[in-house]
């Protein structure tokens, strides 16, 4: 017989698996003259076959044909985050695994993120698929936080001393780095090394900072100085803006002052004033005769001596005078234990004068703020006297034939005073009384700087006569209590006065009227600069404001006509 040629669309098993020998099914029989040609393009099995067996082989192949059954339990999926990185997103997930999601899911699901982080492949229990995409929909959620802003204005401290401060606890807090954690915010990680070397910190220090390492703020915090209002201007989540603000007033704390008066004098040396405090004081005389001794008292009243007690007998002594600067007269004194015992004006109603050999010639005062330093924007203080002679330059010919204007520059020679680096201990008061129960201190350093214009030594510029500067400089560090005074002294040098005396008509003589008729003298007395130094505590926060409060208050109740004054 001739067969009919037909073609078969393979659907789900490639046709190359059918076999071309002769099938039977369910009692119908297939001629055995039937067979396949193999595969053929497009997954397609062509079949040569009887006519009649056309739609029972169709029936048999499409029986054969099946979709596979599946037997897994193990499923597939990607999962494309919105907010997080992928790879941020299984850190998230897994930090929850022992105590959230350990006995939540069949399997342990395995997450594959991509290298770009935009996708996470997973392979889950197929039971475990939509509580998977529900967990990691619930995580990967766009948080929309209200921002806000403020100008929070400083009325004690700098805004950009304060903004550093600020800047660090934003940064890296000086103790350890700060990290992007998956929460977005900014938290103090212990254990990565700083990429910027840290100087060590005092306990205290380091223990303020641990303690503001507990402070989180979010990537949108920000601050800026403005310089108009002296302010710090906030910006960040309600969050951050609160925090900040919190921060920066606890910063702008109002420091202690103190006010600096101070008393420069050039004291005249001579055979009986060796130093220059001798010219102040003379025959200072210290006597310490204070000893105990034992005597016998009697008791119980019968005139026997009947136990021995010490008694202190003595006293300790200090005597000397004082040279009253501006009076022709001298104040000797004597001090017994510390207290006042005599006092001796000679001459007391003598005329007033001036004493040559004690010069007072400035008496400035400078304030001063606790901690200020130069490499924070600030500058020290300082007192400066000078003297200034002026010199004049004459014009100078250029190469290109211009020639520049006369000049007239200064030769300076100052003394200075400058204080650097202040710690000021503020004085401790009675917060009812206002008395004082320990008296402040403040700590600096204080640089002397004395220049002066040597005559001896000098050129000769354009018929000018040039002096050198000599110059002396020393740096001490002080401790002074509030009120107590110091005395900064050993400058000594030595002063040349010049008197050239002139002869009516001989000393214009030219050339011998100078050399013959006009003699001079030249006088050199050793001399010595003295800076007295007293400091004066000022507290912002004195208490003793309201002290004064409750004095005029005390005054006005005096005032009443039925105010009766009684003893306490």
């Amino acid at each position: 017989k001739v067969g009919s040629g037909s073609s078969y669309d393979g659907n789900r098993t490639r046709s190359g698996n059918q076999s071309s020998a002769s099938r039977s099914s369910e009692n119908e029989t297939i001629s055995s003259s039937s067979g396949g040609t193999g595969d053929l393009p497009d997954n397609r099995l062509g079949i040569i076959c009887h006519k009649g067996d056309r739609d029972k082989l169709t029936a048999i192949l499409d029986a054969l044909d099946l979709e596979p059954e599946i037997t897994s339990d193990f499923v597939t999926f990607w999962f494309l985050p919105n907010r997080f990185d992928a790879k941020d997103l299984e850190d998230l997930f897994f930090s929850q695994w022992e105590t959230i999601w350990k006995n939540e899911f069949y399997m342990f699901p395995v997450f594959m993120p991509t290298s770009m982080g935009d996708q996470l492949g997973i392979v889950c229990h197929k039971k475990d698929e939509v509580k998977l995409r529900k967990i990691l929909d619930d995580l990967d959620v766009d948080i929309r936080a209200k921002m806000a802003s403020m100008l929070v204005p400083l009325y004690h401290a700098s805004a950009f001393e304060v903004f550093e401060t600020v800047n660090i606890l934003l940064n890296n807090l000086g103790v350890g780095a700060y990290k992007d954690d998956v929460n977005g915010t900014k938290s103090l990680d212990q254990g990565n090394p700083l990429s910027k070397p840290v100087p060590p910190l005092d306990d205290a220090r380091f223990n303020n900072m641990k303690a503001l390492g507990n402070v989180t703020f979010s990537d949108h915090a920000m601050v800026v100085t403005d310089k108009r209002s002296n302010g710090i201007f906030v910006f960040g989540t309600e969050k951050d803006v609160t925090k900040l603000e919190e921060l920066i007033k606890q910063l702008d704390t109002p420091l202690p002052m103190a006010r600096i008066d101070t008393i420069f004098v050039m004291v005249d040396l001579s055979q009986a004033n060796q130093r220059g405090i001798d010219a102040l004081f003379q025959d200072l005389s210290w006597n310490d005769s204070e000893r105990t001794e034992t005597i016998n008292v009697d008791t119980d009243g019968d005139n026997l001596p009947d136990t021995t007690q010490d008694v202190a007998i003595g006293s300790r002594t200090l005597t000397g005078g004082l040279k009253i600067p501006g009076l022709n007269s001298g104040l000797e004194f004597e001090l017994e234990n510390w207290k006042i015992q005599q006092i001796k004006w000679n001459q007391i109603f003598s005329l007033a004068s001036s004493r040559e050999d004690v010069r007072i010639f400035s008496t400035p005062s400078i304030t001063v703020s606790h901690g200020e330093q130069p490499d924070r924007g600030g500058s020290d203080s300082y007192i400066r006297i000078s003297d200034e002679r002026s010199i004049g330059l004459p014009g100078v010919t250029m190469s290109n034939g211009q020639t520049s204007q006369p000049n007239v520059d200064k030769l300076r020679a100052s003394t200075e005073l400058r204080v650097s680096n202040p710690r000021i201990r503020k004085t401790i008061r009675d917060s009812e009384t206002g008395k004082i129960i320990e008296r402040g201190t403040v700590f600096m350093s204080v640089t002397v700087m004395a220049e002066k214009f040597d005559t001896t030594v000098s050129n000769t510029y354009e018929g000018q006569s040039l002096p050198s500067i000599k110059g002396r400089t020393a740096v001490t560090d002080l401790a002074i209590r509030d009120g107590q005074i110091m005395v900064l002294g050993g400058f000594q040098e030595v002063q040349t006065d010049e008197e050239v005396s002139k002869y009516n008509f001989l000393s214009d003589i030219p050339y011998l009227g100078e050399k013959l008729f006009s003699p001079r003298q030249r006088k050199y007395t050793p001399t010595e600069l003295m800076i007295f130094i007293k400091p004066t505590i000022i507290d912002p926060e004195n208490p003793m404001d309201d002290q004064s409060k409750f004095n005029a208050s005390r005054i006005d109740t005096m005032m009443q006509p039925g105010y009766t004054p009684a003893f306490r």
